[in-house]
């Protein structure tokens, strides 16, 4: 019943997003809100908290199998090197933008879009840059 609280979180989300979670009152932060905020607003609070939680986290698992899972549900393990070997799909980078335009991409809540312009039109990628650059801060 708790996985299926209407969160829109499968069981799968619930076991593994924990880093995602939110306070109720919507005030605590995630460590990846944290991360946001140190680089996208340059709060230093924020990225002294982030170095806080990195250095403790650093080089400890996250999430794990307990015992006799795997055997049960007949989890097959792969090297990294057999996972790579069935990729099929190939990445193609067909636009590369630096650190201040996706600040801008972020800042007009464009992401869906610009991803849009790489899909269809990635020739046209600058030109909404420019367009994006054109609406003012608010």
């Amino acid at each position: 019943a708790y996985v299926a609280k209407g969160s829109g979180w499968g069981l799968e989300c619930e076991m593994t997003k924990s880093h995602l979670k939110r306070s109720r009152s919507d005030k605590g932060y995630s460590p990846l809100d944290l991360l946001r905020a140190s680089f996208y607003d340059d709060d230093r609070r924020a990225r002294a908290r982030w170095l806080i939680y990195a250095d403790a986290f650093h080089g400890r698992r996250q999430l794990f199998w307990s015992v006799g899972l795997k055997k049960l549900l007949a989890v097959v393990d792969l090297t990294d090197e057999e996972i790579a070997a069935a990729e099929s799909e190939k990445a193609t980078v067909v636009y590369s933008l630096d650190a201040d335009q996706w600040r801008l991409v972020i800042r007009c809540k464009a992401e869906a879009l610009i991803l849009s312009y790489a899909e269809t039109r990635p020739d046209a990628i600058p030109w909404l840059l420019t367009r994006l650059a054109a609406i003012p801060d608010g």
